[in-house]
């Protein structure tokens, strides 16, 4: 092999390389480009899902509200009850023994 054609193989080699490099580069930006339209829709998905989901959580925020309502409705209710059938224990026990104790 005369060095000619050693430098010419050469020179075919080393453009079949160029052109294998940028087939991998034109494949790397391809991707690239592909990978930044799915990141797009992702941040549309994750905007929407963000907003749906605030709605649950509001919605969540005022059941609990109306929870702490209704149980401190309930204490109400419940100290009210205990209070008056105290009294009216009280008011049975004092008068059975107005009833029970000698007359003057």
């Amino acid at each position: 092999m005369s060095l000619e054609q050693e430098f010419r193989d050469h020179v075919l080699y080393t453009q079949q390389r160029f052109r294998e490099m940028d087939e991998r580069i034109d494949h790397i930006q391809q991707m690239q480009a592909e990978n930044a339209r799915q990141m797009a829709e992702l941040i549309a998905s994750v905007k929407a899902l963000t907003t749906r989901t605030s709605g649950v959580v509001e919605a969540y925020e005022s059941i609990r509200g109306a929870a702490k309502v209704g149980v401190a409705l309930q204490d109400i209710c419940i100290w009210l009850a205990k209070w008056g059938v105290l009294g009216t224990a009280a008011a049975a026990g004092l008068k059975w023994v107005l009833d029970h104790s000698p007359s003057p």
